[in-house]
C-alpha cells in the first residue's frame, strides 16, 4: 500500500489520476484510478449590506465541500443563540434588529476532510452606535503543561470581558481524547475569578445523583486533559453541578477557554 498527498488538479479538472505499471521480466501490466477531488469553498452574502437602524439583514451562503457549518455573531450574542443549532452547509437567516454602526457575521464551516474553513460579512448601519469589543474568557491554571496526580491542589484562573449581564461561569474537565466536556469541577462563579480545586483521588466515588461532578475515574493516568472555562447564561442555570433540580434552568452556553494540556500521573 502507499498514501498520496493530492495535489491540485490540473486547470479546468477536478480530478488527480494516478496510475500503476507493474513488470515481471518483459510482460508489463497496469492500472489507474482517479480521485475526484472537493474544493471547500463558501460564499458568504448580507442582503441588504446597508441597512437603517432598526432594520434587518438576511444572511445567506452556499458552500462547497463542507459536513457542517454554524453562523454566529460576535456583536449579537441573541442571534448567535437563536442560530447555535442550525449545521446546514446551504442556508439564510434574518438578523436581528441592528443599530451598531457595523455588525459582523461569521460562518465557520467542518470541510469533508475535517478542517477549518471560515468566512465573514459586515451590515452597515450608517449613524449607528458603536459596536461593542467581541467578549471572550481566557483560562489558565497551575497544572498547565505539567504533571497532576490524584490528591493534588489546582489554582484556576479565568477572565473574561464583554460578556452578557447575568452570565455565570462553569470551570469543566475537557477530554481531548474523547473530545468532550467529561466532568464539571464547580459552576455559578464569576465572569472573572481564581478557584482552587482540589483533585480526588484515585478511588474516589463517583456521584450517583445524576450530576456530572468529578470523580476519582474521570481522570486515567498517562492521558492528557484540560481546564475549560466556560460562560452560560442565566447564573441559576443548571449545567450539572450537584444533583438534577425538579425545574432545572436550562443554560444557553457562550464564550469558553482552555487552558494547557496536562497529564495525570498517580
Amino acid at each position: 500500500t502507499s498514501t498520496a498527498v493530492i495535489q491540485t488538479p490540473p486547470a479546468g479538472t477536478n480530478t488527480a489520476t494516478y496510475n500503476l505499471t507493474c513488470t515481471n521480466g518483459a510482460v508489463t501490466s497496469g492500472a489507474q484510478c482517479s480521485v475526484q477531488i472537493v474544493q471547500p469553498n463558501i460564499v458568504l452574502v448580507a442582503n441588504p449590506a446597508t441597512v437603517a437602524s432598526g432594520g434587518t439583514s438576511l444572511i445567506g451562503w452556499v458552500t462547497t465541500g463542507m459536513q457542517a457549518c454554524v453562523i454566529s455573531s460576535p456583536t449579537d450574542h441573541t442571534f448567535t443563540t437563536q442560530n447555535s443549532a442550525n449545521t446546514s452547509v446551504n442556508g439564510s437567516v434574518q438578523t436581528t434588529a441592528l443599530t451598531y454602526s457595523s455588525n459582523e457575521y461569521d460562518l465557520t464551516c467542518l470541510t469533508l476532510t475535517g478542517q477549518t474553513k471560515s468566512s465573514a460579512v459586515i451590515v452597515k448601519v450608517p449613524g449607528g452606535a458603536t459596536p461593542p469589543s467581541p467578549s471572550a474568557i481566557t483560562a489558565t491554571s497551575t497544572a498547565d503543561g505539567g504533571v497532576l496526580n490524584h490528591g493534588d491542589s489546582v489554582t484556576i484562573t479565568w477572565q473574561s470581558t464583554n460578556e452578557p449581564a447575568g452570565a455565570a461561569v462553569a470551570l469543566w474537565i475537557y477530554d481531548p481524547h474523547s473530545n468532550t466536556d467529561s466532568a464539571i469541577i464547580t459552576s455559578g462563579q464569576a465572569l472573572s475569578g481564581t478557584y482552587t480545586w482540589s483533585v480526588p483521588a484515585a478511588a474516589s466515588a463517583c456521584p450517583s445523583d445524576g450530576s456530572f461532578n468529578i470523580c476519582g475515574t474521570d481522570l486515567v493516568a498517562g492521558r492528557q486533559y484540560q481546564i475549560e472555562a466556560d460562560v452560560y447564561t442565566p447564573g441559576n442555570a443548571y449545567v450539572g453541578d450537584g444533583a438534577p433540580p425538579s425545574s432545572p434552568v436550562v443554560p444557553t452556553y457562550g464564550d469558553f477557554g482552555d487552558g494547557a494540556p496536562f497529564t495525570i500521573g498517580q
